[in-house]
């Protein structure tokens, strides 16, 4: 079974659906790339975790700067009591990707060039990696970068199988197909059913994925809390309280809640640029990547 590019025919939507999807992909293609710079701290708790009730456990806290394409992460895990550990910051300066880590006194850091492949020592913190989940292609990079980049939208445009109408709302839902780029029986698949409100604003407020990668598993997305901002200073309502459950054979098996305090949030607003070097002091040990 071939799951390279899996794609929609014209002839699958009618003329009024392609309509729409132009309308909505473009409004958030448009409303990314107003994005100039964006800063915000995190909290990330669980409710469940493989399975067992964990009672909004901490999972860790962070904090994210971001002047396009230049982004910065401090990130604290917490232990299964809740305790925050070791302050891990990293990011983007333009020319490498970075991670300075620290463990009791020992410091490292690590460095790679942009264009290495997924380095894989760095991870994008905001809601919108997982609001839009379903934009990126399999190869693309989870960052809100690549949510500025024209290919990620027009990809989707090209992805999205069938829009139907809510019989509860007046939200549309679209499904939209994601396959790895592989030819293969088992190649990997995922299958999205996205709910986008309908209006001046159509923001994904809610998907469900389902995915070949292990049967039985289904994994849902809801926003509950978002912030209008004004359309001259930015169009999209920014989501600052989302829940992810997994499940698998319809039993939940993790519920995460990421939270972003409205008061810590600024769009579009001047950043210290100073963030976006890493700062290791003489005792770091200094690792570069290839």
């Amino acid at each position: 079974m071939n799951m390279t590019n899996i794609e929609r025919t014209e002839s699958s939507l009618s003329a009024d659906d392609l309509k729409n999807i132009d309308a909505v992909v473009g409004y958030w293609k448009q409303s990314f790339q107003q994005l100039k710079t964006l800063e915000m701290e995190v909290i990330c708790t669980a409710s469940k975790d493989n399975g067992v009730n964990v009672n909004n456990q901490l999972i860790y806290k962070g904090r994210f700067v971001y002047d396009a394409p230049k982004y910065y992460v401090q990130i604290q895990f917490a232990d299964k009591k809740g305790v925050l550990g070791d302050v891990n910051t990293m990011g983007f300066d333009g020319d490498y990707y970075w991670r300075l880590s620290a463990q009791g006194n020992q410091k490292t850091l690590i460095k790679y060039p942009k264009d290495t492949e997924e380095p894989n020592i760095i991870f994008d913190i905001t809601p919108f990696v997982l609001q839009f989940a379903f934009a990126f292609d399999f190869s693309a990079k989870k960052f809100l970068a690549t949510l500025q980049e024209a290919q990620t939208w027009e990809s989707l445009k090209r992805r999205i199988t069938r829009i139907d109408r809510s019989a509860t709302s007046k939200e549309m839902i679209f499904s939209i197909e994601k396959g790895e780029n592989a030819i293969s029986s088992d190649s990997a698949h995922e299958s999205y059913k996205v709910s986008v409100a309908s209006g001046d604003t159509p923001t994904p407020v809610s998907w469900e994925m389902t995915t070949t990668q292990q049967k039985g598993m289904r994994v849902e997305f809801n926003t509950s809390q978002s912030k209008i901002y004004s359309p001259d200073s930015w169009p999209f309502p920014f989501p600052c309280r989302i829940t992810t459950l997994a499940y698998l054979h319809n039993t939940l098996m993790h519920q995460y809640e990421m939270l972003v305090p409205e008061n810590s949030l600024k769009i579009n607003q001047p950043v210290d640029a100073a963030m976006f070097t890493p700062k290791p002091d003489k005792d770091t040990k200094i690792i570069d990547g290839d």
